[in-house]
């Protein structure tokens, strides 16, 4: 099947190279009437990969931040991360985000070790590299272990854990599935966090998918300092095959219950 346009490339797509396609965009953005024919297991498409909404959003260098983003330029010594140059696209949200973003980068009430393990999660539930990368990097700084950090990866969260950490871990899983911490959750929460501390998982949580949707959307690149930093302990594509595994494992899991 061919599909005329300007500049445009094949792209060869299966289920497991493309498990997100979704063609009622394709036929949306693409003008496509219907999904073209299946050859065996392929699909072929002829995508315009000019349209505007596809380009990568490129972090906003520095020099052309709104003025109203200077006390975080200073804030930040002069050396803001990409996804905050990711975020200065909109000045007015990166700005209202900033003093939560202080907050939970210092952990809130849970302290820094209990929020790293918060947002390491999330960074493995939404499989984002940057988010990753940089709270492992964070992470070694505030005491974690390499050897903990690793284990966060595992999908069981009873396995080398105090009772804290396990349920913490637990409860993180079930707020990125579920939207909500189960009673029986919460009844174990209480034994080791107060109520202002469960409010903080929730809300610590929430900012790390928030963060980790953008950084997936357009495909952020990890900061080479950051990168640098942690490249003898972890590498992305070691990340990204953990990272799946342990969906895979999760889905494994929903089947048995």
């Amino acid at each position: 099947m061919h599909l005329p346009g300007p500049q445009a490339i094949v792209v060869i797509l299966t289920e497991s190279s493309a498990p997100e396609f979704d063609w009622a965009i394709s036929r949306s953005v693409y003008g496509i009437k219907e999904a073209p024919n299946a050859i065996s297991n392929y699909v072929y498409l002829e995508l315009l990969m000019t349209h505007d909404a596809l380009k990568p959003l490129q972090p906003l260098p520095i020099e052309k931040w709104d003025p109203i983003l200077a006390d975080i330029v200073i804030d930040m010594k002069g050396a803001p991360l990409n996804v905050h140059k990711l975020m200065a696209h909109n000045p007015h949200l990166l700005q209202a985000w900033w003093s939560f973003r202080n907050y939970s980068v210092n952990g809130g009430s849970l302290g820094n070790r209990l929020a790293e393990l918060v947002i390491l999660r999330v960074g493995v539930q939404l499989r984002a590299w940057y988010e990753w990368g940089s709270h492992v990097d964070r992470s070694l700084r505030c005491g974690l272990s390499l050897e903990e950090i690793n284990r966060v990866l595992d999908p069981a969260t009873h396995a080398g854990w105090v009772e804290q950490e396990a349920v913490l871990l637990a409860a993180v899983d079930n707020l990125i599935e579920n939207h909500k911490i189960s009673e029986a959750l919460r009844l174990q929460l209480a034994k080791h966090f107060t109520t202002a501390q469960i409010l903080d998982v929730i809300a610590i949580h929430g900012m790390y998918v928030t963060l980790g949707c953008m950084i997936r959307t357009w495909g952020l690149e990890l900061d080479p300092a950051v990168s640098t930093r942690i490249s003898e302990h972890v590498s992305q594509s070691d990340f990204e095959w953990k990272a799946n595994a342990f969906q895979k494992a999760k889905k494994c899991e929903d089947n048995d219950g």
